[in-house]
């Protein structure tokens, strides 16, 4: 930065260029001299002493010019780098808004997906439970049948094939041949009709005869 003085001898003005407004302007303060033909004169330090002090104004006008636009200039940068660390700070914000709402469309795609696998998971056992419901009633079918047509031509003395009950359970202390089952007490009826879900009503010869048939025994 070039510093003026009020001493011009020391001012170092080669190389110094004056905008020609300024030497217009600075006129008004040079009481009748041209300005522009003493320029050469100011830049060879060869002016006297009493065009010097004339010229005193001038140089401080364009002085404080020179300072007033330096503090312009000052301020232009500040207020540029406020509004560079402004709109820095902003995209920073909407840097971290965009990484924190794509978090959170992750955390809860996967919470979907993770809720989505629950429920097939439990479909899908749902489901087993009831083919292996279905499975386990058409093997109860299945003995039931095969039991009974087993029974049905058993001779007196044969081992009865035992059959399960609703809930595929073999009965215990069942009769081993249709003599046993023929003598069955009543007591001994009424526990083998419930274990079947049979009426327990009648006579001792109604629940045998109950009994009798649904196992498929036919005397």
């Amino acid at each position: 930065m070039i510093r003026y003085s009020k001493n011009l001898k020391k001012a170092k003005l080669d190389n110094v260029h004056i905008p020609q407004s300024m030497i217009d302007e600075a006129s008004d303060y040079s009481v009748g001299i041209n300005v522009a033909e003493l320029m050469p004169a100011i830049v060879r330090n060869s002016m006297p002493i009493a065009q010097q002090q004339i010229l005193e104004p001038l140089l401080d006008a364009i002085q404080q010019q020179f300072l007033a636009f330096r503090q312009v200039i000052l301020q232009d940068n500040a207020a540029f780098r406020q509004v560079i660390l402004q709109d820095n700070a902003a995209f920073r914000q909407e840097i971290h808004q965009d990484i924190a709402a794509f978090r959170q469309e992750i955390h809860q795609d996967i919470a979907g997906f993770r809720q989505e696998i629950h429920q097939d998971i439990a479909g899908f056992r749902q489901e087993i439970r009831q083919e292996l419901e279905t499975i386990r009633q058409d093997l109860g079918i299945i003995r039931t049948l095969a039991a009974r047509s087993y029974n049905f031509s058993c001779k007196v003395d044969g081992i009865l094939a035992l059959l399960p009950n609703v809930n595929n359970q073999l009965p215990v202390n069942f009769p081993q041949n249709i003599i046993e089952l023929a003598n069955i007490p009543r007591r001994r009826c009424d526990d083998i009709l419930t274990f079947y879900q049979l009426d327990v009503n009648g006579t001792i010869g109604e629940k045998r005869l109950r009994i009798q048939r649904h196992i498929g025994v036919y005397l």
